[in-house]
């Protein structure tokens, strides 16, 4: 039974190690509980037998995996309960230890363990205590007792035992903010991991294994704290970043040595991951400790904050540069959102550092840094998309390699699936390989599109000066950037420059609330209540969240907008306090009467768009104008042959959708006023489907869309617009964003008479994913979209004013600022509520636009006919005067 109880163990150890291999930590840790509950079944049966004491040392090493797996995930509650079961299992086997070494070590191993529990270690980020010192201390000064007494201190395990003791203390002495007496224990743990980097094997302390990469960072925070200048602890950030970085530890001792020698440094920082789980894990690390030293800083005395903010300054400057880098080196769109979205917080904290010293120095350059930042966390993912999405159009990559890139894209979501599902040799190896195919293709880019590879990587921002030279004197921009706990407000004009923090909690909760009222108004209060309640909400929120902001020379707010923020047309907020006896929704000073709102997507592409020459040709539309006849179940089951094809060449959620669609009056009545004055192309009924569309997009300047949308916030690349269904057993009739994104239209003006365009799912980086901004990946500059559901009646005088100011050369935001002002003269009831007149929102380029009246054209067909009669005259004469001579 013996033999077989050792035979189990080194089966499961043997298992142990190749999850470990794999990167599988969840089966890693179902097969450690596994383990332990063998070992746990063999001790109670071996009681009284020869292998007890074998037995109870693995059980202590197998309580001790357990714990350091939990710690490991920052999981404390869970860790505790199998660190004084090992400890017990200590004290009981501490009196047959004298003399050997195997279990000397085991044992200083697990007082060592506890004293780092007690220490509180892997409290990622956190540097305020959650200790029991004189715990933690006794522990530590056990297991140093218990090491000495070790007779071979020159093998391999004595070194690993001793390289974990040293970390251990020098994370006691960080969670005692005592880096003076952490400093020589973290250069003591790097001193001993470089004698490890010598021994291609398995560590024999558990824990080391689990702790290589915070022994480097912990030494990091060290030295940032012991004053050390910021190449120095560079250096263990980046060698424990390369811990993470490789599964193949023969390329990870290359690049380590490479960081060592300085060839790799804090200026020239490489980090070519070949993994994406070992690049998010390596992403969180670095975002949490950066998270971690901003709350440290806010606990401490004045001296100590003036002292160390410009030092954290520069750590945050170091390490958003690290996350930078990484991201760049995700190729594709799937892995930059899924590690964007773990280290978003990161740049929160950079932001409150610069405001921070700001304040405290009232120097410009931590500004300056400050909205950098904003703009980097805000189109680091959109503008590498809108690149991807507009390759040929500014590189000139050949179809046949775009199609390539399209096909590997493709070629590694589904292998990473079959990896994820399977976990075979082959499975990976097929990853790996598609990947491969992929950084191959990259670097062609690289080489011979160097424009593209350029912008895809390191999108070009405008500095502050720039940006100011052409704003113009009566324009503001104001950008938002909403934090995990702080919500900052930026605003620039061409005199002056601010940026003002709040808490986001007060914040999102008056949001919310304003958001709720407009979009879902409930009309079920008195008016007067409903009234009290908005004009109160929306001033406060106008008050202390845009005012301060906005300089008395504004006419113009260019809106950057960040989270829920993205719900609410401030158009619709309230520049004055309201008296009590208001009485009525058009009385309300809405800012709308003050300022033009254009809302833009980032600095970059609106700086960018202003570079451009005016648009001054005059463009025809193409207004199409769904109808929902053909809708119903029971309509479709009348006819077997319309039935087959409606169940056969519909997905599932275009068939549960159709029948819900209802007919739209008001669409019809905004085509046929359009028609009558201006020139293009107007459908409506059967004629208005997506094929139809898809085959006469590209001809047109301006595209107006007078339909249902639906807004899919699971899946939000199947948002879509519904067009009349027309049974086309080719298309099914709901044009999908991802099919508006992969379009390419010259369109300058869409405008989206359709509910609820402008909403969808935020993402950071990316801002709302609506129908709305699909079409901005088209490559359309601007658009008018909607931010809830029409009113049926609301809808077309607003449009068709919009149209008449723009045919009168008004700016985009000033026509449909004056649309609405029109609207709300015309309306003195509840009609002037926001819920009816401010989801139309001006997004992008808003300068003016030519629209072609129809009486154009007509005076051209005129001439044309008037010019052609008069050529056959001409030669009718000539032909008469050569019959005559």
């Amino acid at each position: 039974e013996a033999a077989n109880w050792r035979e189990r163990a080194e089966i499961y150890a043997a298992e142990l190690a190749r999850l470990r291999t794999q990167h599988s930590w969840q089966a890693f840790e179902d097969c450690l509980e596994s383990r332990q509950t063998f070992l746990d079944s063999a001790v109670q049966a071996n009681a009284a037998g020869g292998e007890q004491l074998w037995l109870r040392a693995e059980q202590m090493r197998g309580y001790l995996m357990l714990a350091h797996t939990k710690m490991k995930y920052n999981i404390h509650d869970e860790a505790a309960l199998p660190i004084r079961k090992a400890s017990r299992i200590a004290a009981d086997i501490e009196q047959y230890t004298n003399g050997n070494d195997t279990l000397l070590m085991i044992l200083a191993e697990a007082q060592a363990s506890a004293g780092l529990f007690f220490a509180g270690a892997f409290t990622y980020g956190k540097f305020e205590a959650r200790t029991q010192p004189d715990s933690a201390r006794a522990y530590l000064q056990k297991a140093a007792a218990t090491a000495a007494k070790m007779k071979d201190k020159q093998q391999a395990a004595y070194l690993d035992l001793q390289t974990f003791l040293q970390y251990a203390w020098s994370h006691f002495y960080i969670t005692q903010s005592d880096y003076a007496s952490a400093i020589p224990h973290g250069n003591k743990a790097l001193a001993l991991m470089e004698l490890q980097d010598g021994y291609q094997r398995e560590s024999r302390v558990q824990a080391l294994n689990f702790y290589k990469i915070d022994i480097y960072l912990h030494a990091t925070f060290a030295l940032y704290f012991g004053k050390r200048p910021v190449e120095e602890f560079s250096v263990p950030l980046h060698i424990g970043l390369f811990q993470l970085s490789f599964s193949d530890s023969t390329t990870r001792a290359e690049h380590i040595r490479r960081v060592r020698t300085g060839e790799i440094n804090v200026h020239n920082f490489e980090l070519p991951f070949d993994s994406i789980f070992n690049k998010v894990a390596a992403d969180e690390l670095v975002a949490a400790r950066m998270h971690g030293t901003y709350d440290w800083l806010q606990s401490q005395d004045e001296a100590t904050k003036t002292e160390y903010y410009p030092k954290a300054l520069e750590a945050a400057k170091l390490r958003t540069r690290i996350l930078e880098y990484s991201n760049q080196q995700m190729h594709r769109a799937y892995d930059k959102k899924a590690v964007f979205q773990r280290f978003f917080r990161c740049y929160e904290t950079a932001i409150a550092l610069c405001q921070e010293l700001y304040q405290r120095t009232g120097d410009k350059a931590h500004l300056e840094q400050g909205v950098q930042w904003m703009e980097n966390v805000r189109s680091m993912f959109l503008l590498s998309n809108l690149h991807e999405s507009n390759r040929q159009s500014f590189a000139g990559i050949p179809d046949a390699l775009v199609q390539k890139y399209d096909s590997l894209q493709l070629q590694i979501v589904v292998a990473e699936q079959l990896h994820t599902a399977r976990r075979s040799t082959a499975t990976l190896e097929n990853m790996r390989q598609s990947r491969a195919q992929l950084d191959t293709l990259m670097s062609v880019f690289k080489r011979d599109y160097p424009k593209y590879y350029e912008l895809q990587n390191q999108p070009k921002l405008p500095n502050i000066e720039q940006i100011r030279a052409q704003l113009g004197d009566s324009t503001t921009l104001l950008q938002f950037y909403e934090g995990h706990r702080h919500v900052f407000v930026f605003s620039l004009h061409r005199d002056t420059m601010s940026l003002r923090t709040f808490l986001r909690a007060d914040y999102s909760k008056l949001l919310s609330s304003l958001i709720e009222q407009c979009a879902r108004a409930d009309f079920q209060d008195s008016t007067q209540a409903i009234l009290r309640r908005y004009a109160t909400e929306s001033h406060q929120f106008y008050r202390d969240y845009i005012a301060p902001s906005v300089p008395a020379a504004t006419r113009r707010l260019l809106v950057i907008a960040d989270g829920n923020l993205h719900y609410l047309p401030i158009e619709a907020l309230c520049t004055e306090a309201v008296s009590e006896d208001a009485e009525s929704f058009a009385q309300l000073p809405y800012l709308v009467h003050k300022y033009s709102i254009s809302h833009q997507y980032a600095v970059s592409l609106w700086y960018n768009q202003r570079l451009k020459a005016p648009n001054k040709e005059s463009h025809e539309m193409l207004v199409m104008a769904a109808d929902y006849q053909f809708n119903t179940t029971a309509q479709i089951s009348t006819d077997s042959a319309k039935s087959q094809i409606f169940r056969s060449y519909r997905p599932d959620d275009v068939r549960r959708l159709r029948p819900l669609l209802r007919p739209l009056q008001g669409t019809k009545v905004e085509l046929e006023a359009l028609k009558e004055r201006f020139a293009g192309k107007f459908l409506v009924s059967e004629a208005a489907n997506e094929r139809q569309f898809k085959q006469e997009a590209q001809k047109y300047g301006i595209l107006h869309l007078a339909m249902h949308s639906i807004v899919n916030e699971e899946n939000p690349s199947r948002a879509n617009l519904a067009f009349t269904e027309t049974l086309d057993t080719l298309e099914d009739n709901f044009l999908m964003a991802y099919e508006i994104k992969q379009m390419q239209l010259n369109a300058q003006l869409v405008v989206l008479s359709a509910c609820e365009t402008g909403y969808g799912k935020y993402e950071h980086g990316e801002g709302i994913l609506s129908i709305g901004s699909s079409f901005l990946y088209a490559g359309v500059p601007s658009l008018i979209t909607t931010l809830w559901q029409l009113n049926d009646q609301a809808a077309p005088p607003i449009v068709l004013n919009f149209y008449a100011q723009l045919q009168n050369g008004v700016d985009k935001d000033r026509a449909l600022q004056l649309a609405k002002i029109e609207f709300l003269k015309s309306n003195r009831s509840i009609a002037a509520h926001p819920a009816f007149w401010a989801c139309f929102v001006q997004a992008g380029d808003y300068s003016p636009l030519k629209i072609a009246k129809k009486c154009d054209v007509s005076s051209s067909s005129a001439l044309f006919y008037w010019l052609a009669g008069g050529l056959l005259l001409l030669l009718g004469g000539f032909v008469w005067w050569r019959t005559r001579k």
